[in-house]
């Protein structure tokens, strides 16, 4: 789903049949939570084993608040089995991601600077 307020997507991508996260601008808790519910129903209605891709090459700030983290967490967890790919080049959102994949101990995550090279690393076995 487009927002086009908040500047985030939410999708099934048929043909690369992965979903799919787009961020752009400034981030916040409730994005983050939107995000999240609107993720939550891609994994209910495809299984929690799908690839994510999520693109946040355009973040130009993103969330810090102790409940955005905690709803990143959340929602790393119930993610499930499948792989997740985040495309961008800013070192604050990795540290953040770090921290938070760190402390729910999701190993099937790898940070790139391209979405051609997420989505080549989503479709290998």
């Amino acid at each position: 789903m487009e927002n086009p307020q908040q500047k985030y997507k939410v999708w099934w991508d048929e043909k690369e049949k992965i979903g799919r996260i787009n961020v752009a601008g400034e981030t916040n808790t409730e994005i983050t939570e939107k995000i999240i519910e609107e993720g939550f129903k891609l994994a209910e209605q495809y299984g929690n084993k799908i690839g994510w891709l999520v693109d946040a090459t355009g973040v130009t700030k993103p969330i810090l608040t102790i409940q955005a983290r905690k709803a990143m967490s959340e929602a790393i967890k119930l993610i499930g089995q499948g792989k997740l790919a985040i495309a961008g080049e800013s070192t604050l959102v990795r540290v953040i991601t770090n921290f938070v994949l760190t402390a729910v101990g999701k190993k099937n995550v790898k940070f790139f600077l391209t979405e051609e090279e997420a989505l080549k690393w989503l479709k290998e076995e």
